[in-house]
């Protein structure tokens, strides 16, 4: 099952009922193809949850109406404050998978062959990681979770590794369209920011560092 290796790596280095943080980036609906919706539930975790597409935010939100732990937040992470334009697949024809593939990439649905008849491009809220962390007091980040659709790796090179170091990172990295220099590329900077645990689990890949 997508996600089970990032929900055992939680268990270990956050036991029982121990406190942490999580930041999700492109949270989609809160549920579909997600891997935090179970930890949300039982662990005693503070996260931040962040997607762009309106329609699926507005469901995210509904989902964690009820838990004050948890922070919706509607925006697009990118390299500078204001708007950007997203692609995703129209709701009213979108197929269950479909809901998943909204990317800052204009082209990405054309690796899944969606037909691009039922794309809707539209500006959405974006900000900076630093601008983020700013505005909503964000700090002692323990989790980074991004499913982006191709722009994981920009999110990485973006991330501020020198103002928030995360235990542990799930990034989506797909090797059937993302280059095998880009993906190595990726890997090296998270070396270069102290992680040297790695593994896959299907699309992802999931690094941490060492812990007690």
């Amino acid at each position: 099952m997508a996600g089970d290796l990032l929900r055992k790596k939680i268990d270990e280095i956050f036991p029982g009922n121990h406190p942490f943080c999580v930041l999700q980036v492109g949270a989609n609906d809160g549920k579909s193809f997600d891997p935090l919706f179970e930890i949300l539930q039982r662990k005693n975790c503070k996260a931040y949850l962040l997607e762009p597409i309106h329609y699926l935010f507005s469901e995210l939100c509904s989902l964690h109406a009820s838990s004050p732990r948890v922070t919706c937040i509607n925006t697009a992470i990118s390299e500078t404050n204001g708007r950007c334009e997203i692609s995703y697949v129209d709701p009213k024809v979108a197929h269950s998978w479909q809901r998943g593939i909204g990317s800052l990439y204009t082209n990405f649905h054309m690796f899944s062959e969606t037909s691009s008849e039922i794309i809707v491009r539209e500006m959405v809220p974006s900000c900076t990681f630093e601008n983020l962390f700013l505005n909503y007091g964000i700090s002692g980040i323990d989790v980074l979770v991004t499913d982006c659709e191709g722009f994981d790796p920009e999110l990485i090179n973006l991330f501020p590794f020198h103002q928030e170091s995360p235990k542990l990172i799930q990034i989506e990295l797909d090797r059937n369209y993302l280059s095998p220099q880009l993906c190595a590329s990726t890997i090296e900077t998270l070396i270069m920011a102290g992680y040297h645990n790695f593994s896959t689990d299907g699309d992802d890949l999931v690094a941490w560092k060492e812990f007690e």
